[in-house]
């Protein structure tokens, strides 16, 4: 009977443990998929962190570069170049941060956590704009600045011309005056 009895409870703890096992396998599987789900999130958030960093840091080079430019009188194409190629970066950060919002939900505390460096990331945008903004004036004024300076230079031209114009003359009159020994 003890037999008989040691099988029973063998055989009903067998069956128990095996649905709890199952119970336990699926559960398991629940939990794996989800992980899988935050590690995609995170790994595509890790990307666009990485990404919009890049963007920043390549916006500062060419904001560095623009502003030596200026300032050692690079050509207005050349300019005009770098300005266009700043705001593409600016313009693709925006985006990243567009894409980054819309994917990620307001449901959970990581959710909220990543909204707040996600907007961080818009402030630091924001000044790159901001910079960029300041650097089209600075520009503007440099274009004014240049503008006045070749005008000057154009007055200064036609004084020397019209100088040498007279030189020309008193040389030529001073000829006539030797030529008849006055």
């Amino acid at each position: 009977m003890k037999k008989v009895l040691s099988f029973v409870l063998i055989a009903l703890a067998f069956c128990s443990c095996s649905s709890d096992c199952s119970k336990l396998e699926t559960e398991l599987e629940v939990a794996n998929a989800h992980v899988l789900e935050k590690d995609s999130i995170l790994d595509m958030l890790g990307a666009s962190f990485r990404k919009i960093d890049s963007n920043i840091n390549e916006a500062k080079m060419i904001e560095m570069e623009l502003v030596d430019g200026i300032r050692n009188g690079a050509g207005s194409a050349e300019v005009q170049t770098k300005v266009d190629l700043l705001k593409q970066v600016l313009e693709s950060n925006k985006h990243y941060i567009q894409s980054l919002k819309s994917n990620l939900g307001s449901n959970t505390a990581m959710s909220n956590q990543l909204f707040d460096i996600v907007s961080s990331l818009e402030g630091k945008v924001l000044l790159s704009n901001n910079r960029l903004a300041g650097l089209n004036k600075e520009l503007g004024d440099l274009g004014d600045e240049y503008r006045n300076v070749f005008y000057e230079y154009l007055n200064a031209e036609v004084e020397r011309q019209n100088a040498e114009e007279n030189i020309q003359n008193l040389k030529g009159t001073m000829n006539e005056m030797e030529e008849k020994n006055v």
